[in-house]
């Protein structure tokens, strides 16, 4: 569930449960990290030395040609891509281990937080469809592309990352998971690299106090993008593993450095959630 889709006038602390008993503290999802450092001074690198032309015109007409089909490309995978992995759902074989961890994190009516990798959000789409859960899509391009088709599927979303709207999103985040629903999000994205821990999951869950599911996604057949996260689209007739593991809740009290050993235990048992699977289906893992 590629997976994983602002407002500059954000607020940049929020409190964790709208009631300000949660520890005040900085918000790492400030909306001043949205310009990366290396896009400083682009204006003046963009001018090309006197006497020489700029080559203005060849980049405008680049770019246009690049934008039109990547609106072209939205468009058809908004419209065409739900029919077509419809479509491919239906040929699946599906198999659950741990499915009894979802109901242990949920108890007594709470929420609980699912983290799968990014490249792995499409293939259990179609199985958690209609099921009112809420996902975290950042505020990027593709994000927009991904929210279109979890829209299609009956899924909510809930728009940030870890730098852009991330005071509203955090607001939006403790509200779903207060309801006792569930909050998917993908850890590694929306940048990568490929499984990395982004602290923003890891804060998610110490602010909010709910508990964290480590999920895994395997496959016997597959297509594979060549992007960062090697984004993963089952072949008609692929035998599916989804792997629930036990759930991890972290303390308010815990520290910023036991923040960073938290976040390595939830990568590590996200990568054995995916080579369990894997061993259930007799393949080796594809990263």
């Amino acid at each position: 569930m590629k997976s994983s889709v602002s407002q500059r006038g954000d607020e940049n602390r929020a409190d964790a449960t709208d009631g300000g008993s949660a520890p005040r503290e900085p918000n790492p999802n400030s909306v001043h990290a949205d310009v990366p450092s290396n896009h400083v001074g682009n204006a003046h690198e963009s001018q090309a030395p006197v006497g020489q032309p700029s080559g203005r015109k060849k980049i405008t007409l680049r770019n246009r040609v690049k934008r039109m089909k990547r609106h072209v490309g939205r468009q058809l995978v908004t419209w065409f891509g739900p029919i077509a992995l419809r479509a491919l759902a239906s040929t699946w074989k599906i198999t659950l281990l741990g499915e009894e961890n979802i109901d242990d994190a949920h108890g007594a009516q709470r929420g609980r937080i699912m983290a799968m990798w990014h490249g792995r959000i499409l293939p259990p789409l179609p199985y958690h469809a209609r099921r009112d859960w809420r996902v975290l899509v950042s505020r990027s391009g593709d994000g927009d592309i991904t929210s279109n088709v979890l829209e299609r599927f009956g899924y909510r979303l809930v728009r940030g990352s870890s730098t852009r709207g991330g005071a509203r999103a955090l607001r939006e985040m403790l509200h779903t998971l207060k309801d006792g629903s569930v909050l998917v999000v993908t850890p590694d994205g929306p940048r990568g690299p490929r499984h990395a821990i982004n602290p923003g999951l890891v804060w998610i869950a110490r602010a909010t106090g709910y508990a964290v599911i480590p999920c895994g996604v395997a496959c016997d057949r597959a297509w594979r993008t060549k992007t960062w996260d090697r984004f993963t689209i089952p072949k008609p007739g692929a035998h599916l593993v989804f792997v629930y593991g036990a759930p991890i809740l972290i303390g308010r009290e815990t520290s910023s450095k036991e923040m960073d050993a938290v976040g390595e235990k939830i990568r590590a048992m996200m990568i054995d959630a995916e080579l369990r699977g894997f061993a259930h289906l007799e393949e080796k893992p594809d990263w």
